[in-house]
This record gives C-alpha cells, sequence and structure tokens, in this order.
C-alpha cells in the first residue's frame, strides 16, 4: 500500500489540530522554531514543546499517510511471527513484523517516511511489506518483549551455533564428528583398519 501523493496529504499541523491535541497558536510557534532548527520535523519539536506526546504524532501521521495505526501494548502477536526478521534488523531499522501471510509481511514502524528501510527490507526478505504505524517506544518495547531480553538473545544465538556446529559435517565427502572436538574423520566403510 502506497502512501497519497504528497499533495493529496493534510498538513500534520492540521490533523493534530482536528484531533485536537494541539492549538493552531502551538503550530505557528512550531513551525517558527522549526525554519530555525533545521532537520528537525514538526512533531519532534511538538514533543519537545510538550504540546504533544510520540502516540499523537504517531497516529496522525498514519492519519496522514493512511496507514493504519496499531498499538502493540495490547496487539496479540504470534510469537512464530518474529522468525521472520531477525531482532538485529528490527532495531536497526525500527521496525516490528506483525502478522504475515504468504510473501506479504505486515511490519509497524514510526516513521512512514523511512523508505531505506523500506526497500531494504523487501530486499533482505525478499517479500511484499505492508505498513502499520507504531511509536518509536513501542516497537522498542515490542522487540524486548517478543525477542527477548537482548543479552539473553545473543546467547541464545551463539547457543544455537554452537549446536551446529556439534552436528556430524561432511567434507570434501568425508564425514567428521565434530562432537569430540578432535575432528577427526570416521570411516564409513565397513574395513576395519588392520584388514587395509
Amino acid at each position: 500500500m502506497a502512501p497519497p501523493p504528497t499533495s493529496a496529504r493534510k498538513l500534520l499541523g492540521k490533523i493534530l489540530e482536528e484531533m485536537k491535541v494541539v492549538s493552531a497558536v502551538q503550530i505557528k510557534t512550531a513551525l517558527k522554531k522549526q525554519m530555525t532548527e533545521s532537520g528537525k520535523k514538526l512533531g519532534e519539536i511538538l514533543i519537545e514543546m510538550n504540546a504533544a506526546n510520540t502516540a499523537q504524532i504517531t497516529e496522525a501521521l498514519a492519519r496522514q499517510f493512511d496507514y493504519p495505526y496499531v498499538d502493540l501494548k495490547n496487539l496479540k502477536i504470534n510469537p512464530e511471527v518474529t522468525k521472520s526478521i531477525p531482532r538485529n534488523v528490527c532495531e536497526e531499522n525500527k521496525i516490528f513484523p506483525i502478522k504475515t501471510n504468504g510473501r506479504h509481511l505486515t511490519i509497524a514502524m514510526h516513521d512512514p517516511l523511512d523508505l531505506f528501510a523500506l526497500d531494504n527490507l523487501k530486499f533482505i526478505l525478499n517479500m511484499e511489506i505492508d505498513i502499520v504505524l507504531a511509536p518509536k517506544e513501542m516497537i522498542e518495547g515490542a522487540i524486548e518483549r517478543y525477542y527477548g531480553n537482548k543479552e539473553k538473545s545473543l546467547i541464545s544465538e551463539t547457543i544455537e551455533q554452537a549446536t551446529m556446529t556439534q552436528d556430524v559435517i561432511k567434507v570434501r565427502g568425508t564425514e567428521m564428528d565434530m562432537g569430540d572436538g578432535l575432528g577427526a574423520p570416521v570411516e564409513s566403510d565397513t574395513t576395519t583398519t588392520s584388514e587395509r
């Protein structure tokens, strides 16, 4: 689902006014600040001014870009969905997987203008990406809840990798038992050494 063209979108300030989150005076003050503090987004400035919170800004952005808004704290997510995206990809891109449906993956993200993250995900996952918006803090909280504590996640990954090296590995057609740590080839035929 693509966002509406820029010309068809309502202004964020107007949406926040309609939501009765901010007043026209607060919007004007924030816009003046935005002109002097280049690089800052209107939503960031309104949050700094304590005129709005991140959930309100994200909900307004969802309305502006015509994306669904989700409250990740109250959303029940199948833990299997988290297997579709590694934790580090979620953390780097500030995203969280919500559901899968065939080759479609629905993700929560906080910035609908982060087209680099979307293109990157489509490339990495080779899936179509559908977007819902959620506040950044909720996404970070969901990552912790569903992927577990970062240190525990790293330990689990390390254990999983170590377990994989315990398996029998074929090297140039010869089986090697890595379980004893010696890496000695396992004889695959029935002839004993004394018969050779």
